[in-house]
């Protein structure tokens, strides 16, 4: 494999990752913001106001909770991602420096 396509491999990893911690963060915005949607509307209520309170509460909590496990679990897969490149990104470095310091050639 040469230095251009380890680099290529390297990047694509880790656009992989970002672009999953990007999913998984849009994803847990969107419930957050579709849950205080949700509590907006159920505070605005004038009949027992306490119940909607409680209610909204508790969607919102659930949302909450649902946008941490979404982030948490992207967060554990761009680690994953990222700890298989990180060898190759060592590689890579290596094989630059090797080049640079005509120690070996292209």
């Amino acid at each position: 494999m040469t230095s251009d396509q380890m680099s290529t491999s390297v990047a694509s990893i880790e656009r992989k990752a970002e672009d999953i911690l990007e999913s998984a963060r849009k994803k847990a915005s969107d419930i957050i913001s579709k849950a205080k949607g949700e509590a907006k509307d159920i505070v605005s209520c004038k009949p027992p106001v306490e119940d909607f309170k409680k209610e909204s509460q508790n969607i919102v909590e659930k949302a909450k909770e649902s946008a941490g496990k979404a982030v948490k679990n992207a967060e554990e897969e761009y680690s994953r991602i990222k700890k298989l490149a990180e060898p190759k990104i060592s590689e890579v470095s290596k094989r630059i420096l090797d080049i640079v310091t005509g120690v070996t050639s292209i």
